[in-house]
């Protein structure tokens, strides 16, 4: 697959999709060779990797192998601690990093760079850049290009306008040069109008130019992320390109796919493992040919360094002279060849050792080569449509939907707009719980009501503050209210509870991660009891809840040489640290 830097449409699109970052907290920077990275805190710790020149990639999880360089390491003790703000800088590929006066610019055109500014004036920048008369070095002050004109706001008459002003020789050259979409989203601008990419601008009539523009307005606004064989990445379809495309939920999900390097690493350790057991398969077999080959002189010599009769130094000085050493009960081949003998065995155990070793080695290298060949494919996961699969969800085993929000926004926004008469409720008795909204019933059995009991208690803080069990009320749509007592205040997005709450006590703490595998794609979905054949259970413990998540991926690529991605695993996970007590893959 081809990595090519993004084009403005696409990071235009992506910094729209990061945008939840914004009044995130950077927590730590680190850096690699030609990356940055900024650790940025909004709700949970994201990673935000800069690649000058080329792209802006989001992960969760931490980078290895880094080294802080005196750019890092002055960046970090400048930004440590302040609200972040991302944009766009006008139509340049160029992110903006704001944190009041001071700038992080990342540039994502020619050779790239990351220039860290105040007030305009250049701190430092990671390369000293000299464009035309355009420097970017310390200690200047900061100058953007030129500016292009913005897709983005471009009206039909302006659209209009370019097209008939371009120099250019036809239509898709003036679209990919004049209005920087570049090649290929110039072609499916061409494409979707029915307008013939090679048509000259004095070809152009009103018709074809409003329908040009309505086009590229449909391409604007469509966000359908997907990679396609030998182009790349896209953020919206391509109509006029064939070939096998993978579509993502997310921008960013698609920017990992199309950079990952895990199916490449896995190769490569795999290859030079069967490589180094392949020079081990010769070492044992010149070892057992040379036994057999001096078959006698070899009895004899096993024969000396046993004999008890003759003095030890003798015994060592005869076998020095036959090309042996003697180290304890082993004897060394002295001229090379990684020969060792066992005295307490004979010659023939000795040699039946070696065999047993070669035959060994010999099955781990099957074993290694079939793993080699099999890469790991990348397999997105299977997307709803439904209205409640923004939240938190999952279906009792009698079939009730049971919805919970996943912050305090969404436990609003569930309240409000989605609980009805008929419905029922369940909230964690602690601070910092999700509230459950249970559709269609106000009666549960005892299953149905341990069963949101354990969601409900799962997604709350009692996870975090590793408890193993809380207590979890159930109340009507009609107790749960905004407007507190008469003299109180409730802080946004809480609510306050009135009546009688119906209670299960000591709810347990435990969520089984279930998943399916196809062709097409797989499910993950969590529930508070296991729901299928292939599931993981999750319980409150002390490993950090990346690490497990690394591990679930690890255990899947393992065991079905696929890749996963590992934003859906975190998103089923609830808050805090975390232990896997069972795995059913």
């Amino acid at each position: 697959m081809r990595r090519t830097p993004l084009n403005f449409l696409d990071l235009r699109k992506f910094v729209d999709e990061l945008s939840f970052l914004d009044g995130g907290v950077v927590r730590n920077i680190k850096s690699r060779k030609n990356e940055f990275y900024l650790l940025i805190f909004a709700h949970k710790e994201y990673w935000l990797e800069i690649i000058p020149g080329e792209a802006i990639l989001l992960h969760n999880e931490k980078p290895e192998d880094t080294v802080d360089f005196p750019f890092t390491l002055f960046v970090k003790k400048q930004l440590s601690g302040r609200r972040i703000q991302i944009q766009m800088h006008g139509s340049d590929r160029i992110v903006e990093f704001s944190f009041d006066g001071t700038k992080l610019i990342a540039e994502l055109f020619s050779n790239g760079n990351i220039v860290l500014t105040e007030d305009s004036n250049i701190l430092m920048s990671l390369f000293t850049r000299k464009y035309g008369s355009r420097r970017v070095a310390s200690g200047e002050k900061y100058s953007y290009p030129a500016p292009g004109p913005d897709i983005f706001a471009l009206s039909p008459s302006s659209f209009k306008n370019l097209l008939l002003n371009s120099k250019r020789e036809n239509v898709v050259k003036a679209l990919a040069v004049d209005l920087l979409l570049g090649g290929n989203y110039a072609e499916e601008v061409c494409f979707r109008a029915k307008v013939e990419k090679t048509a000259k601008m004095s070809e152009l009539n009103a018709e074809m130019s409003d329908e040009l523009y309505k086009r590229l307005t449909e391409i604007i606004r469509e966000k359908r992320p997907n990679v396609i064989n030998q182009y790349g990445f896209f953020s919206c379809e391509m109509t006029h390109i064939g070939g096998d495309k993978k579509y993502f939920d997310s921008i960013a999900t698609a920017l990992n796919s199309l950079y990952s390097q895990e199916t490449q690493k896995i190769e490569t350790k795999s290859d030079k493992k069967v490589a180094l057991l392949g020079e081990l398969v010769k070492r044992y077999e010149i070892v057992s040919k040379f036994l057999n080959d001096k078959y006698l002189d070899i009895e004899n010599v096993i024969r000396i360094s046993k004999d008890s009769n003759l003095p030890l130094d003798e015994r060592l000085v005869t076998l020095k002279q036959l090309g042996w050493t003697l180290q304890g009960k082993k004897l060394v081949f002295a001229t090379g060849n990684d020969i060792e003998l066992d005295i307490t065995k004979d010659l023939n155990q000795n040699i039946a050792e070696y065999y047993t070793k070669i035959k060994r080695v010999k099955r781990e290298i099957k074993s290694k080569s079939g793993a080699a060949h099999k890469t790991l494919r990348r397999l997105e996961k299977k997307q709803t449509d439904a209205w409640y699969s923004k939240y938190r969800w999952f279906f009792t085993t009698s079939g009730r939907l049971v919805v919970a929000g996943r912050d305090t926004y969404q436990n609003e926004a569930l309240i409000k707009k989605h609980a009805e008469n008929g419905d029922l409720i369940a909230h964690a008795d602690v601070f910092g719980s999700p509230f459950c909204l249970v559709k269609g019933t106000e009666t549960l059995d005892d299953e149905m009501k341990n069963e949101v009991a354990t969601f409900a208690a799962s997604y709350s803080s009692a996870w975090k503050a590793g408890e193993s069990n809380t207590d979890v009320y159930f109340v009507l749509p009609k107790q749960v209210t905004s407007t507190p007592p008469s003299g109180e205040s409730l802080k946004k997005g809480a609510f306050f509870i009135e009546g009688n709450r119906d209670y299960v006590k000591n709810a347990p703490l435990a969520i089984f991660i279930n998943f399916s595998f196809s062709d097409n794609g797989y499910d993950a979905y969590s529930t508070p009891y296991r729901a299928g054949e292939k599931y993981i259970l999750i319980r409150p413990g002390r490993r950090d809840r990346n690490t497990v998540i690394k591990d679930i991926t690890k255990k899947i690529a393992e065991r079905y040489f696929i890749q996963i991605d590992a934003t859906e695993i975190d998103k089923l996970l609830p808050p805090g640290k975390c232990r896997i007590e069972k795995i059913r893959l």
